[in-house]
């Protein structure tokens, strides 16, 4: 007759626990597991807001010497912008709106590049003698939108100013969060 791994009870000869433990251990040792691995995950919670933290002070030191030494530094940024390409008749998006953009150069960003995006789209014909469809690929594809790339030089006085050292403290904390 088997007896309980945890307590030493003797179980049934009908026990089909593959554990080894009885009932009552069986949930003691399942909490319990539960419990650790809980503890684990937190720990490990906790040791990734550390190295992210570590990492961000170090972002920001580096920052504050590059520009202590006389350099620049530059925040970079992206943004997309639905375009009103139309498609059969149909538009894209509602309207090519740079509203966004115009507050963000006020503020010092500068637009530094544009990337089209593009949506290949299936072309297809009709054979007029058999009425017959064929189809194609098309190359370049309709334009949907463009990536607008943005630069920003970080004031000197950067940790000073409310909003420089917020807007430097969010992309920094972005980037701190990337794996490497």
């Amino acid at each position: 007759m088997a007896h309980c791994a945890r307590c030493g009870k003797k179980q049934s000869i009908f026990s089909s626990r593959a554990s080894g433990y009885c009932g009552e251990c069986e949930g003691v040792v399942k909490a319990e597991v539960a419990e650790q691995k809980e503890k684990q995950a937190k720990e490990e919670r906790l040791r990734h807001e550390e190295d992210v933290r570590q990492k961000l002070e170090r972002l920001k030191t580096g920052v504050r010497q590059q520009l202590e030494k006389g350099g620049r530094a530059y925040l970079y940024e992206t943004r997309f912008i639905p375009v009103d390409s139309i498609e059969d008749s149909v538009p894209l998006s509602n309207a090519f709106a740079i509203t966004h953009l115009q507050a963000m150069g006020l503020s010092g960003w500068e637009i530094v590049g544009v990337v089209p995006r593009t949506s290949a789209r299936t072309l297809q014909n009709k054979d007029l003698g058999s009425g017959l469809f064929t189809y194609a690929g098309g190359i370049g594809g309709t334009v949907d939108g463009v990536y607008i790339l943005l630069k920003k030089e970080i004031p000197a006085d950067w940790e000073k100013n409310e909003q420089s050292r917020r807007e430097v403290g969010q992309l920094l904390a972005a980037q701190a969060v990337m794996p490497v």
